[in-house]
């Protein structure tokens, strides 16, 4: 059988997040998006800035839209535009299985393309795993208008230990992380390509292929279409005026928010003369003694209980956790959307991403599992080009 590619995309949305303790849920139920908007589609809750609606109102811009499919039970959400279907949104860092679109041929799938999206391959939940007796497998993406190989790994074989073991021993399976510099869109490579074994590739969500695969032979894959992989997604690419639908000056928003017990960074930066802090999303988050979601106008609540300490750590801006279903190169890409809505966290989860050149021959290798073996006799030039 030819090989496998198996492109696997897990979308965790990470922007604001808050951490409630377990005696301090809301006793009330949050406002999660705009009024009059469906928040609801299934089993899934849909928070603004995403939406289900007629107008544009319920949804931040077009990728952010989600269309409810009625035909099915429990009703299906997708996102409109990338056509992707969303298993869960979350504000907090938290995600569950896997969702499939539509059925096509396994060795046909395209890698999926978030070029011009707000989304990006999470770096810190998703790994670059690789299945199969004596894999070489390797992962290209574009950076600059050009394509580069980003990662790579290599497997051991056994013929009669089957055991993925999660991955941990590097036998028949190996791993290794994925750039951190914004990846949208990759494809996967095997070496030899004439190999005729079966072989899968896909960058797939850690902390579920750990629950997965802890006992499983990697005969367990033939069988699947799809796997989680995470994304992330940021609003700092738009403006508070955007966000909250407003025409009020900087400092006159930033009051407005205030007073609706939101708060965002920068705003200690704002005055009447300098304005300019406010025109972009840095980040924000419901007061200490409020939860939901900070950005709806209305969407702090006061809570009965009182919260714990509020932990706020800096950043360039928020980002979101969302698991959706994509369909995968070769098997079927899975995304899933990371969402539960029930309890916000309290802490606004920020990260800063230092754009740096990733050299493979200096990380691969840091784990048995995740080694390509930089010392394999392959007289081959490191597998990152510079």
């Amino acid at each position: 059988m030819g090989a496998r590619r198996l492109v696997v995309v897990l979308v965790h949305l990470v922007g604001f997040s808050w951490l409630i303790t377990q005696n301090a849920l809301p006793s009330f139920a949050l406002t999660i998006g705009k009024r009059g908007c469906q928040t609801e589609c299934g089993n899934v809750s849909i928070p603004f800035p995403f939406g289900i609606g007629s107008t544009n109102n319920c949804f931040l811009d077009d990728w952010f839209e989600i269309v409810c499919n009625t035909s099915t039970f429990p009703h299906t959400p997708y996102l409109k535009r990338s056509n992707l279907q969303v298993l869960n949104i979350s504000l907090k860092n938290n995600h569950d299985g896997s969702s499939r679109n539509a059925k096509a041929d396994k060795e046909t799938r395209e890698s999926l393309n978030l070029n011009g999206s707000p989304f990006v391959f999470s770096a810190s939940e998703n790994m670059f795993t690789a299945v199969s007796c004596a894999v070489r497998a390797l992962m290209s993406s574009s950076s600059l208008d050009e394509f580069e190989i980003s990662a790579g790994c290599k497997s051991k074989c056994s013929k009669t230990d089957q055991l993925l073991d999660n991955c941990s021993g590097g036998v028949n399976c190996c791993q290794t992380t994925i750039p951190s510099y914004g990846i949208k869109t990759f494809s996967t490579t095997f070496q030899p390509e004439t190999d005729k074994t079966c072989k899968y590739a896909f960058v797939v969500d850690q902390e579920w292929f750990i629950s997965k695969f802890n006992n499983t032979t990697f005969y367990a894959l033939r069988d699947m279409d799809y796997v989680p992989a995470t994304l992330e997604w940021s609003l700092n690419r738009y403006s508070r005026h955007q966000i909250y639908g407003t025409n009020l000056s900087a400092l006159q928003l930033t009051q407005l928010l205030r007073n609706n017990s939101i708060r965002c960074l920068g705003d200690s930066s704002i005055s009447s003369v300098n304005q300019t802090a406010a025109l972009s999303v840095q980040g924000c988050y419901c007061k200490d003694g409020f939860e939901g979601n900070p950005y709806l106008l209305d969407g702090c609540q006061g809570s009965s209980s009182g919260l714990g300490a509020l932990f706020l750590s800096s950043g360039l801006g928020a980002l979101f956790l969302l698991i959706v279903a994509t369909e995968l190169e070769a098997i079927q890409k899975s995304i899933k959307t990371v969402a539960d809505l029930q309890s916000y966290e309290e802490v606004e989860y920020m990260r800063t991403e230092i754009t740096e050149p990733w050299d493979v021959s200096t990380t691969i290798g840091s784990n048995p599992s995740t080694s390509i073996d930089v010392a394999l006799s392959l007289d081959e030039p490191p597998l990152l080009s510079k």
